[in-house]
């Protein structure tokens, strides 16, 4: 039975990083939100798998010592072509208004094969569960363990293997499970050799397996094909491309071309940057804007924070402009690492400075880990483009824009100190700032806030200027002066005056009243850490025009307007595709069991608990996950580890579990419910303690944050992983499929439960999302009584 337990282990972990690395992939070749559909689409496929079992019972494979390796020797050549699928069909989805039958027969021929390695894994566990359902405990175990493990792997190998090298290697590994899952061992040992010979081929190859673009997202494709790629790495949170872009400029492409930096060539001479600064000020930075609040804080050694140092034109102008010292924190490090070593020449060493401390880490984490006051904070239009560093592809939030977020950045200036934001939806900004200042019990906030912003064009870099002293006419007029290059801007939100002042005294007073909320054809509620989503601003599917009544400028109504191609907006489009997807899988996966399985059409009593049981469960558990990645955010601060810490110290937890519930046994109902209540006593335990502990864990290093955090996980996780093998174990006395179909039902509603997920975060929060989530549990936990006593019946009547 050892073969078969590391046979689930292997597939199980096959899965979760195949996953994972896809997620990558498609950030790489889209964008995050049609990435998190497709991946979601292909998952379902997992569900599927459990209602074929159902069909044709698992219990009854007269030659399933054969049908199991041979059905994860299909998963490894499934995996194993996903790439060159991938490179042969080029989705793009701006080719649905111009030619839809051609552009969705190729989305559905990637799907088709996406899907294919997660079908295959789902028949493969549904069959093992349902075949030793009496082992189900430790199954469990070994398929949580090696989900977890896979989870781990992809942050641990992605810069070594590639995402593309990374498809390979999850061939390799399931490979490995078929090998365990042979039974004669010189062919088992064959097939060990084989997994081992593919998984380190990506390592020996003298050119790196390469992934194609699908989308010129800002000119990325034409680059690709025309061999202007100089160098290529895949960062544990993006992909990052050296493009040779002109010949002064060196393109730093994130995720393909989702975001943009630049290596400007720079000789390191700063006195001649200085005396030909009117002409150069376009050449050497991306504009004016860049430099406002060094300009303003000139000559005073001044000490500057830069969040999201990129190619490193922030840490220039800070320089440029006499700073005593510069920390330039940058969450993609391959960016910073290049800066210092390949292309240290190139950018005029200025990441190797000694007034520099550039180094890899997240911005607020940064922040709180530190006890030095600013003269300057900077952003400059920073947020990241990869779904598994935020770990949420449907709706991602934005925790450098919030409420608490705001409160940092104050608590770290000086008190004559500059906060420096060039973002999007400048409104919404203000508002949220503006609570923050309120929270710090300080008044006149107007008198602190600067904006400028172009007259005629959508400006999506607006320069927002926060002062902790009031503004003076004089430093107004240095602005105007610096600010309006080619006077093709204007002063939009003035400290001095009335004119110019494009935003109401409301939004500077902290509070906005319901009336204007609901006036403003956008989100304008201000996020908090509770709900980080500050660039989800849809309220409906209408095209916007400017109205400034209404506060829509023309940067707000494109983004409301933008990636129409499809019909609708592409950032709510992926909801309606999934949304409706569930549906369809559910009639599929409660339907087509009921009419065609032997488990489906034989009456027996408990049978709707059991479907409801399982549906709660699988809803449930991946609410409570994502919504824990999301709060732990603020203790460990860097997105990837926080997501490895999460998921690993669930998945973790939850297998351990599941090995431990056979000590409640099977005989009494009340020892069964036992793990439910506990679940939710741990989580309200979490939520009423976290703050305390974060408080207290903020200052310390990563590896003891992240330890904290797994403490605090590994027990929410180990009663969470109970209830599935409690049900499976009731399953198993009932007719053949039960068990695979009960299988379907919990993979169905993670999926959905992923999507539901996202929608209630922004709706209701993160606190209110996962008490909901546990709600579900208590639902079950109720089920598990009809369940119980079905079991009790049947014996009675045998």
């Amino acid at each position: 039975m050892y073969s078969i337990r590391l046979g689930i282990f292997f597939i199980a972990f096959t899965t979760l990083l195949l996953e994972l690395t896809l997620i990558r992939i498609f950030d790489h070749l889209w964008f995050t939100n049609m990435a998190y559909m497709i991946i979601t689409l292909a998952m379902f496929s997992i569900g599927v798998s459990g209602v074929l079992v159902s069909l044709r019972p698992a219990e009854r494979y007269r030659y399933f010592g054969i049908v199991m390796p041979v059905f994860a020797v299909a998963m490894a050549i499934a995996a194993y072509l996903v790439l060159p699928v991938l490179n042969e069909l080029e989705f793009n989805y701006k080719a649905l208004g111009k030619d839809p039958v051609e552009a969705l027969a190729i989305f559905f021929g990637i799907l088709t094969a996406i899907s294919a390695p997660f079908m295959i894994s789902g028949l493969i566990i549904s069959s093992v569960f349902s075949r030793y359902a009496e082992q189900i405990r430790s199954l469990y175990f070994w398929d949580l363990v090696g989900a977890a493990l896979g989870c781990i792997t992809i942050l641990l190998a992605v810069e070594h293997y590639g995402a593309p090298g990374l498809l390979i290697l999850t061939a390799a590994t399931a490979l490995l499970a078929a090998a365990f899952f042979i039974r004669h061992r010189v062919t088992s040992l064959i097939v060990m050799a084989l997994a081992v010979a593919v998984g380190v081929k990506p390592l020996v190859r003298d050119n790196p397996y390469e992934i194609y673009p699908h989308m010129d997202k800002r000119g990325f494709a034409h680059y690709f094909h025309h061999d202007k790629i100089e160098h290529s790495v895949w960062d544990p949170v993006s992909s990052i491309n050296i493009v040779d872009f002109r010949s002064s400029i060196k393109w730093v492409a994130y995720d393909g071309g989702t975001q943009t930096s630049y290596y400007y060539k720079f000789d390191g001479d700063f006195d001649a940057l200085r005396e030909n600064l009117e002409e150069l000020k376009t050449i050497q930075f991306w504009g004016p804007y860049v430099l406002a609040s060094h300009h303003l804080k000139q000559h005073t050694d001044q000490e500057v924070l830069i969040i999201g140092a990129a190619g490193g034109q922030e840490t220039k102008a800070a320089l440029l402009y006499g700073a005593s010292h510069v920390d330039a924190v940058e969450l993609v490090g391959s960016v910073i690492e290049l800066a210092k070593t390949k292309y240290a020449q190139w950018i005029g060493n200025i990441y190797n400075h000694p007034r520099v401390n550039a180094i890899r880490a997240e911005g607020r984490s940064f922040l709180r880990a530190t006890d030095r006051k600013y003269d300057i904070i900077q952003m400059l239009s920073n947020h990241t483009s990869s779904s598994l560093a935020v770990g949420s592809g449907a709706m991602s939030p934005a925790y450098l824009q919030t409420v608490e977020a705001y409160l940092e950045y104050f608590q770290h200036l000086k008190k004559d100190g500059v906060l420096h934001i060039n973002h999007h939806l400048f409104p919404r900004m203000i508002a949220t700032a503006a609570r923050a200042w309120r929270e710090l019990g300080r008044e006149d906030f107007r008198q602190h806030v600067f904006v400028m912003e172009h007259k005629d064009l959508p400006d999506n870099l607006p320069t927002m200027l926060i002062k902790m002293s009031p503004w003076t006419p004089v430093e107004i007029e240095q602005m105007k002066r610096l600010l309006n290059h080619g006077q093709a801007f204007h002063v939009v939100v003035n400290p001095l005056g009335d004119d110019h002042n494009y935003l109401t005294d409301e939004f500077f007073g902290g509070q906005l009243s319901e009336g204007t909320i609901a006036r403003i054809p956008y989100q304008i509620r201000v996020p908090t850490d509770d709900n980080p989503f500050f660039n989800f601003i849809r309220k409906s599917l209408k095209v916007e025009k400017v109205d400034h009544s209404r506060f829509v400028n023309p940067s707000a109504a494109r983004l409301l307007n933008k990636r129409r191609e499809a019909g609708l907006p592409l950032d709510v489009l992926h909801l309606f595709v999934t949304g409706a997807a569930s549906l369809l899988f559910a009639l599929v996966v409660l339907g087509v069991p009921l009419l065609f399985s032997r488990t489906g059409r034989t009456r027996w009593q408990g049978k709707a608990s059991f479907m409801a049981y399982f549906a709660c469960l699988g809803a449930g558990f991946i609410v409570i996950e994502l919504v824990l990645i999301q709060m732990f955010m603020k203790l460990i601060g860097f997105p990837t580890f926080t997501y490895a810490t999460a998921v690993f110290s669930l998945l973790l937890g939850a297998g351990l579990g599941s090995a431990a519930s056979a000590r409640l046994g099977e005989t009494k109902l009340s020892r069964l419910r036992w793990p439910f209540l506990a679940a939710l006593l741990t989580i309200v335990l979490l939520l009423v303690f976290r703050d305390a502990v974060f408080g207290v864990a903020l200052q310390s290093s990563l590896g003891v944050r992240m330890l904290i955090a797994a403490l605090m996980l590994v027990p929410v996780g180990f009663f969470l992983g109970m209830p599935f093998p409690i049900g499976i174990t009731l399953a198993r006395a009932k007719p053949p499929g039960t068990v695979a179909w009960c299988w379907a039902m919990n993979g169905l509603f993670t999926i959905t439960g992923g999507l539901l997920s996202g929608i209630l975060s922004i709706y209701i929060g993160f606190t209110s999302t996962i008490l909901a989530a546990s709600v579900l549990y208590i639902v079950a936990m109720l089920l598990l009584g009809p369940m119980f006593n079905s079991g009790r019946s049947l014996a009675s009547t045998a």
